[in-house]
């Protein structure tokens, strides 16, 4: 089963001119590639899956069984569009989406009622990737927390699409790839969802597990 998660192009750009890789998205397909599915990450600002001046999905994205996206509100707009184009140009494909946009329930309704998205999974996903993939799931998903953090995978950068050819923000930065040490936070801020999505108690990664990581990561040729 081919599956392709997909961040798609922000509008607004929180970074500035820095681009972070889709360390959510490259954690699942990490986890996919060692269930034995055959999964690409496709980051738009190292190339564009859709053209919004056609309405077209590149072809490399229809061949997929399964195409996820990651949806936050300065690429929410662009993500709708992508999805009305890919279910016009193959309507049996198999769509998910996730992030912090659809954590709002009329948003995550919304995703599902029109514009046709099989499963919406808020917050964490890991626990249930493998069966939303499969189609054990459907509809609006809530996850649930990895309690322990140690048991994530090692991100393998090496999925995301062009990564081996290295883009513009990877040759100005230095291959610098994200790693994350802890999940949670105590704050609940209203203008963030990091405490919706990750609860409010904190989990951290042991320092082995940490140690681990950037050691694998270094000797890849990435900067951490």
């Amino acid at each position: 089963m081919k599956v392709s998660l997909i961040m798609p192009r922000l509008e607004v750009n929180p970074y500035g001119n820095f681009n972070v890789m889709p360390l959510g998205l490259v954690i699942l397909a990490t986890e996919l590639k060692t269930e034995g599915y055959d999964v690409r990450v496709y980051d738009e600002l190292r190339g564009d899956v859709f053209n919004s001046k056609t309405r077209e999905v590149k072809n490399e994205i229809l061949e997929s069984d399964v195409v996820g996206v990651s949806v936050i509100s300065p690429n929410a707009n662009r993500t709708e569009d992508f999805l009305r184009a890919l279910k016009r140009q193959k309507p049996e494909i198999r769509t998910l989406a996730g992030g912090p946009h659809v954590l709002d329930r009329e948003e995550a309704e919304r995703f599902v009622e029109d514009l046709g998205v099989n499963v919406v999974v808020r917050k964490e996903a890991e626990n249930v990737i493998v069966p939303v993939v499969e189609g054990g799931l459907e509809g609006i998903v809530d996850g649930t927390h990895v309690e322990d953090l140690d048991t994530l995978p090692i991100p393998d950068f090496s999925l995301v699409h062009g990564y081996d050819r290295k883009s513009i923000y990877d040759r100005i930065f230095g291959g610098v790839v994200p790693i994350a040490t802890a999940r949670g936070c105590p704050r609940g801020c209203f203008f963030c969802g990091v405490s919706e999505k990750d609860g409010r108690a904190v989990r951290v990664m042991s320092a082995g597990k940490v140690e681990e990581i950037i050691r694998k990561l270094h000797s890849q040729g990435s900067r951490i």
